[in-house]
């Protein structure tokens, strides 16, 4: 009988180890993420290997209120430094930017780090030097295909 246990527990962790997915499945796809602060939306990511958009999807209507181009699509060039770490800049060639997306540029990007996995969600730390010091945004974004 407890061979039997055994067996089969091999059998289902094996397969659920099969079924989990790595940073590698998370480069390219369609993703949603939403942001909560500081003000609260919702953004449509579609990724190649080297690049991606964005676009909100649910605007909030502090947001809208706010006179941020929300209806804009943003362009951005990804420079992987790891399986699980790249580097974004919004690309300039392929539109005007933003003040905030110039920002980030100016700054040297933001850098993105997967830190866990959840199904098909992926968690991450993003950061950026803001005025000397290291800023960090967290979150979570889901590939729906």
């Amino acid at each position: 009988m407890n061979k039997v246990f055994v067996f089969l527990l091999f059998c289902f962790s094996g397969f659920s180890s099969l079924a989990q997915l790595s940073c590698d499945d998370f480069k390219e796809g369609v993703f949603i993420t939403e942001q909560e602060s500081p003000v609260q939306f919702k953004i449509e990511i579609v990724r190649t290997a080297t690049s991606q958009t964005e676009r909100i999807i649910e605007p909030s209507r502090e947001l809208i209120e706010s006179g941020y181009p929300y209806q804009k699509v943003s362009h951005i060039t990804l420079k992987w430094i790891d399986d699980c770490s790249y580097r974004m800049m919004y690309d300039k060639e392929k539109g005007s930017l933003s003040e905030i997306e110039q920002f980030i540029n100016d700054s040297g990007g933001a850098l993105v780090q997967f830190t866990d996995i959840d199904g098909s969600c992926i968690f991450y730390k993003s950061s950026m030097k803001i005025n000397g010091e290291l800023e960090w945004i967290s979150g979570k974004m889901c590939k729906i295909k």
